[in-house]
């Protein structure tokens, strides 16, 4: 039985460094749609990549709230993906007018920052 206390703790502890860790990947999404340079189409309204930033972020609060989030997939899918008053996929507008669906380009930043994380382990 003692030996079945430390590992009962690992197992309950787990979803506490899971939850760390995808804080941190939401965190660094959230910058990097900051510093992306693009305009974010929202509800048919443009807005700033910092006004986007702002918007993820309280999103990704209420979500997180609520228990929806335990991945950075679940923030993409819950936060970054679509309006919850219309429906409508968010855009991001970059600077050489290309468009492309927020989930799309939140989804590659993810991929990117795994693959960076996985050069360093």
């Amino acid at each position: 039985m003692k030996k079945l206390i430390p590992l009962l703790f690992l197992i309950l502890a787990l979803p506490l460094f899971a939850t760390e860790d995808t804080a941190t990947i939401v965190s660094e999404l959230i910058t990097m749609t900051n510093h992306s340079g693009a305009e974010f189409i929202r509800n048919g309204k443009t807005h700033s990549a910092q006004e986007a930033s702002e918007h993820l972020e309280k999103k990704y609060k209420h979500f997180l709230k609520k228990g929806k989030i335990k991945t950075p997939e679940d923030f993409i899918k819950y936060a970054g993906t679509k309006s919850l008053v219309s429906g409508k996929y968010y855009m991001l507008k970059f600077p050489d007018g290309t468009e492309e669906k927020s989930a799309t380009w939140l989804t590659a930043q993810l991929a990117n920052i795994r693959a960076e994380d996985e050069q360093h382990h």
